[in-house]
Protein backbone atom coordinates (compact mmCIF):
# COMPACT_ATOMS: atom_id res chain seq x y z
CA UNK A 1 0.00 0.00 0.00
CA UNK A 2 1.73 3.52 -0.99
CA UNK A 3 2.25 6.30 0.89
CA UNK A 4 -0.50 7.88 -1.19
CA UNK A 5 -3.41 5.19 -0.63
CA UNK A 6 -2.84 5.25 3.25
CA UNK A 7 -3.40 8.99 3.51
CA UNK A 8 -6.70 8.79 1.06
CA UNK A 9 -7.78 5.34 3.62
CA UNK A 10 -7.19 7.67 6.57
CA UNK A 11 -8.72 10.85 5.08
CA UNK A 12 -12.09 8.31 4.45
CA UNK A 13 -12.21 7.25 7.95
CA UNK A 14 -12.39 10.21 8.94
CA UNK A 15 -14.95 11.94 7.31
CA UNK A 16 -16.85 8.67 8.05
CA UNK A 17 -16.33 9.26 12.04
CA UNK A 18 -17.18 13.37 11.29
CA UNK A 19 -20.18 12.74 9.63
CA UNK A 20 -22.03 9.65 10.98
CA UNK A 21 -24.60 8.45 8.86
CA UNK A 22 -28.19 9.04 10.10
CA UNK A 23 -28.95 5.09 10.35
CA UNK A 24 -26.31 4.71 12.71
CA UNK A 25 -27.78 7.14 14.95
CA UNK A 26 -31.03 7.04 14.38
CA UNK A 27 -33.30 6.11 17.27
CA UNK A 28 -37.31 4.59 17.48
CA UNK A 29 -39.14 7.64 19.07
CA UNK A 30 -39.94 7.08 22.50
CA UNK A 31 -43.97 5.87 22.64
CA UNK A 32 -45.12 8.46 25.62
CA UNK A 33 -46.43 6.62 29.18
CA UNK A 34 -50.17 6.57 29.43
CA UNK A 35 -51.23 7.98 32.50
CA UNK A 36 -52.86 5.53 35.04
CA UNK A 37 -55.71 6.55 36.49
CA UNK A 38 -56.64 5.61 40.09
CA UNK A 39 -60.36 4.58 40.49
CA UNK A 40 -61.36 3.83 43.94
CA UNK A 41 -64.97 1.89 44.72
CA UNK A 42 -66.97 2.43 47.68
CA UNK A 43 -68.61 -0.13 49.85
CA UNK A 44 -71.94 -0.78 47.60
CA UNK A 45 -74.93 -0.56 49.46
CA UNK A 46 -76.54 -3.83 48.37
CA UNK A 47 -80.57 -4.61 49.43
CA UNK A 48 -81.57 -8.19 48.57
CA UNK A 49 -83.23 -9.25 51.13
CA UNK A 50 -83.34 -11.55 54.15
CA UNK A 51 -81.27 -14.50 52.39
CA UNK A 52 -78.75 -12.46 50.50
CA UNK A 53 -75.56 -13.88 51.59
CA UNK A 54 -73.40 -11.76 54.58
CA UNK A 55 -71.06 -10.71 52.05
CA UNK A 56 -73.00 -9.95 49.40
CA UNK A 57 -71.28 -6.22 49.44
CA UNK A 58 -67.80 -7.71 48.99
CA UNK A 59 -68.62 -9.77 46.38
CA UNK A 60 -70.14 -7.06 44.40
CA UNK A 61 -67.04 -4.54 44.87
CA UNK A 62 -65.09 -7.12 43.49
CA UNK A 63 -66.87 -8.06 40.70
CA UNK A 64 -66.94 -4.23 39.52
CA UNK A 65 -63.24 -4.35 40.08
CA UNK A 66 -62.53 -7.31 38.14
CA UNK A 67 -64.86 -5.96 34.81
CA UNK A 68 -62.97 -2.27 35.53
CA UNK A 69 -59.68 -3.86 35.20
CA UNK A 70 -57.64 -1.88 32.46
CA UNK A 71 -54.11 -1.18 31.51
CA UNK A 72 -54.78 2.18 32.15
CA UNK A 73 -56.90 1.97 35.43
CA UNK A 74 -55.72 1.31 39.03
CA UNK A 75 -58.66 0.18 41.25
CA UNK A 76 -58.94 0.27 44.60
CA UNK A 77 -61.13 -0.95 47.12
CA UNK A 78 -62.08 1.42 50.02
CA UNK A 79 -63.72 1.71 53.14
CA UNK A 80 -66.60 3.56 54.10
CA UNK A 81 -64.43 6.79 55.49
CA UNK A 82 -62.06 6.72 52.54
CA UNK A 83 -64.75 7.06 50.05
CA UNK A 84 -66.71 9.93 52.19
CA UNK A 85 -63.70 12.02 52.43
CA UNK A 86 -62.97 12.00 48.74
CA UNK A 87 -63.14 14.95 47.02
CA UNK A 88 -61.79 16.85 50.56
CA UNK A 89 -59.12 15.00 51.62
CA UNK A 90 -57.46 12.87 49.01
CA UNK A 91 -53.83 13.26 50.40
CA UNK A 92 -53.72 9.61 51.37
CA UNK A 93 -55.71 8.09 48.81
CA UNK A 94 -54.55 10.45 46.02
CA UNK A 95 -57.85 9.07 43.56
CA UNK A 96 -58.89 10.37 40.39
CA UNK A 97 -62.47 9.05 41.43
CA UNK A 98 -64.57 7.12 43.16
CA UNK A 99 -67.87 5.00 42.11
CA UNK A 100 -70.69 4.50 44.60
CA UNK A 101 -72.91 1.72 43.89
CA UNK A 102 -76.14 0.78 45.12
CA UNK A 103 -77.84 -2.55 44.42
CA UNK A 104 -81.50 -3.31 45.52
CA UNK A 105 -83.92 -6.19 44.76
CA UNK A 106 -87.72 -5.20 44.90
CA UNK A 107 -89.66 -8.07 45.59
CA UNK A 108 -92.58 -9.01 42.94
CA UNK A 109 -95.90 -7.43 44.32
CA UNK A 110 -93.86 -5.80 47.21
CA UNK A 111 -93.50 -2.30 45.06
CA UNK A 112 -93.62 -0.26 48.31
CA UNK A 113 -92.66 -2.60 50.94
CA UNK A 114 -88.88 -1.87 52.39
CA UNK A 115 -87.20 -5.26 52.31
CA UNK A 116 -84.77 -7.44 54.04
CA UNK A 117 -81.35 -5.90 55.57
CA UNK A 118 -78.89 -3.87 54.00
CA UNK A 119 -75.40 -6.07 53.11
CA UNK A 120 -72.28 -4.59 52.32
CA UNK A 121 -71.55 -1.78 53.69
CA UNK A 122 -69.16 -2.87 55.82
CA UNK A 123 -67.91 -6.43 54.80
CA UNK A 124 -66.97 -4.44 51.68
CA UNK A 125 -64.46 -2.54 53.75
CA UNK A 126 -62.97 -5.48 54.26
CA UNK A 127 -59.91 -4.21 52.44
CA UNK A 128 -59.68 -0.76 53.37
CA UNK A 129 -56.99 0.70 50.80
CA UNK A 130 -55.84 -2.64 49.14
CA UNK A 131 -55.25 -2.73 45.67
CA UNK A 132 -57.82 -5.31 44.33
CA UNK A 133 -56.71 -7.83 41.40
CA UNK A 134 -60.27 -9.13 40.32
CA UNK A 135 -61.23 -12.60 38.60
CA UNK A 136 -63.99 -14.23 36.75
CA UNK A 137 -64.65 -16.29 39.57
CA UNK A 138 -65.34 -13.40 41.85
CA UNK A 139 -67.68 -11.96 39.37
CA UNK A 140 -69.10 -14.53 39.28
CA UNK A 141 -69.62 -15.15 43.18
CA UNK A 142 -71.32 -11.93 42.80
CA UNK A 143 -73.51 -12.96 39.85
CA UNK A 144 -74.88 -16.01 42.24
CA UNK A 145 -74.97 -14.04 45.41
CA UNK A 146 -77.27 -11.90 43.47
CA UNK A 147 -78.94 -14.07 41.51
CA UNK A 148 -79.74 -16.66 44.12
CA UNK A 149 -82.13 -14.38 46.03
CA UNK A 150 -84.48 -13.38 42.51
CA UNK A 151 -87.59 -14.55 41.71
CA UNK A 152 -89.83 -14.58 38.83
CA UNK A 153 -90.64 -10.35 37.81
CA UNK A 154 -88.33 -9.29 40.73
CA UNK A 155 -87.08 -6.19 39.62
CA UNK A 156 -82.88 -5.50 40.29
CA UNK A 157 -81.99 -2.01 40.55
CA UNK A 158 -77.94 -0.41 39.96
CA UNK A 159 -77.53 3.49 40.94
CA UNK A 160 -74.14 4.58 40.09
CA UNK A 161 -72.21 8.00 40.57
CA UNK A 162 -68.73 8.66 39.22
CA UNK A 163 -67.24 11.24 41.55
CA UNK A 164 -64.00 13.00 40.66
CA UNK A 165 -61.40 14.77 42.92
CA UNK A 166 -62.49 17.98 42.69
CA UNK A 167 -65.50 16.34 44.23
CA UNK A 168 -68.19 16.76 40.91
CA UNK A 169 -70.23 14.40 39.94
CA UNK A 170 -68.77 13.14 36.33
CA UNK A 171 -71.76 10.12 35.48
CA UNK A 172 -74.61 8.96 36.92
CA UNK A 173 -77.72 6.58 36.49
CA UNK A 174 -80.18 4.06 37.24
CA UNK A 175 -80.49 0.96 35.52
CA UNK A 176 -83.46 -1.28 36.39
CA UNK A 177 -84.18 -4.83 35.13
CA UNK A 178 -86.73 -7.60 36.06
CA UNK A 179 -86.52 -11.20 35.68
CA UNK A 180 -87.86 -13.06 33.54
CA UNK A 181 -87.71 -16.63 36.07
CA UNK A 182 -86.39 -17.09 39.60
CA UNK A 183 -82.06 -17.14 39.49
CA UNK A 184 -82.21 -15.02 36.75
CA UNK A 185 -78.64 -13.16 36.44
CA UNK A 186 -79.64 -9.51 35.80
CA UNK A 187 -76.60 -8.24 37.85
CA UNK A 188 -73.95 -8.72 35.02
CA UNK A 189 -75.45 -7.44 31.92
CA UNK A 190 -76.32 -3.84 34.14
CA UNK A 191 -72.65 -3.78 35.45
CA UNK A 192 -71.14 -4.24 32.05
CA UNK A 193 -73.51 -1.60 30.98
CA UNK A 194 -71.65 0.75 33.55
CA UNK A 195 -68.52 -0.10 32.85
CA UNK A 196 -68.97 0.50 29.37
CA UNK A 197 -70.25 4.42 30.10
CA UNK A 198 -67.60 4.64 32.62
CA UNK A 199 -64.32 3.86 30.85
CA UNK A 200 -65.01 6.84 28.20
CA UNK A 201 -65.70 9.35 31.06
CA UNK A 202 -62.66 8.23 32.99
CA UNK A 203 -60.55 8.19 29.98
CA UNK A 204 -61.32 11.77 29.38
CA UNK A 205 -60.30 13.26 32.58
CA UNK A 206 -58.57 16.58 31.64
Amino acid sequence: MTVTTTLATLAMIAGIAAHPSASAWAQPPAQPTPAVIRLGIAPPAVTLGEKAPGDAGLMVSEALASLLEDSSLEVVLLSARQAAQHGHDNGATRLDFVLFTTVTRQQHNSRWKTLGKVAGTVAGAAIPGGQLLGTAARLTAAAASVSGTIKGKDELTLTYRLVAADASERAAATLTKTASRSGEDLLTPMTAEMVDALLPVMAGMP
